[in-house]
């Protein structure tokens, strides 16, 4: 490597500095889904971040989703896979195949992957942590829906969580809910990890899926919104910008900021190095979710 590309890596490296210091000894929040959980090479990447972030001081705490691989098997069990509002709708068969394939298959790989990163991890079933209560959802039009064994978060015990964090082990969670009488519930992995980076005063949210935050035109992959305030989302929804799987990433993300969690992201996990370059090098990447806009700094005179 020639002379000037070291410089420029160490430019690089020098100017995350102040992010580092503003991130060290804070825990980030890390919702991993979309098809890069599933895929080596993407995964590969964002587990070395996570573990990269960990060796600089600052806490990660991921939890995952697992839609594909819960469809593929429920296909396998000769059960047709449907969806309300982006929400699994969950019978009695499918929440004991989502049991099993969250726990038994995508957590250990995924705390697999972080030890082939030589990063130390621990999975964690949300059962352990999510107590949940049987959801109805509630359709646009008003229609209250029963979607089966699909759980409303009724708390987020936070002790075993932090026990990992100070252990030095990066928490894998899955999300599942537990009810009252022992019962699994099938929960939305965006909501718990909105609902989880709200227990433990997160300083940041960040979601990666296979897309680059919100688009303006779904059909186009490079037409991100960069900032997405409150007060437009209910317009993108009724423009159709904002739909499916979307609903409870914004939804969730609105209702983190409102309950204390600093900064929520939407961003392409396909990005190489999404997590490094958004959280400390250059965070103009995907989707940043915001309650009101903020004033636009004065120009230089």
């Amino acid at each position: 490597m020639s002379a000037t590309g070291i410089s420029l890596k160490a430019e690089v490296l020098a100017s995350a500095l102040p992010r580092i210091h503003e991130f060290r000894d804070k825990i980030i929040v890390i919702k991993y889904g979309g098809s890069v959980i599933e895929e080596k090479i993407y995964g590969d990447n964002i587990l070395a971040d996570i573990v990269m972030l960990k060796l600089l001081g600052i806490h990660p705490v991921l939890v995952h989703g697992g839609g594909k691989a819960i469809t593929n098997k429920m296909r396998e069990a000769d059960i047709q896979p449907k969806f309300i509002d982006g929400l699994r709708v969950t019978d009695r068969r499918s929440v004991v195949i989502v049991d099993k394939v969250l726990n038994k298959i995508i957590n250990p790989e995924i705390v697999h992957g972080i030890e082939q990163q030589r990063g130390k991890s621990i999975g964690i079933s949300g059962k352990k942590v999510i107590s949940a209560k049987k959801m109805f959802h509630v359709t646009a039009a008003g229609k209250k829906v029963d979607i089966g064994f699909v759980g409303e978060i009724t708390r987020v015990n936070k002790a075993p969580i932090v026990s990992a964090l100070k252990r030095g082990l990066i928490p894998v969670i899955s999300p599942l809910g537990r009810g009252a009488n022992g019962q699994a519930f099938n929960v939305n992995a965006d909501v718990a990890a909105a609902k989880i980076a709200t227990a433990l005063k997160a300083a940041r949210l960040i979601f990666i899926s296979d897309v680059n935050g919100v688009l303006e035109y779904p059909e186009q992959p490079d037409s991100t919104i960069p900032k997405l305030i409150e007060i437009e989302v209910e317009p993108y929804i009724q423009a159709g910008v904002i739909y499916g799987g979307m609903l409870p990433k914004i939804r969730s993300a609105l209702q983190a900021l409102k309950d204390g969690v600093s900064a929520v992201k939407l961003i392409d996990g396909r990005i190489s190095h999404a997590v490094l370059l958004d959280t400390l090098v250059e965070p103009s990447i995907g989707t940043e979710i915001l309650l009101e806009a903020r004033p636009e700094p004065p120009a230089p005179k």
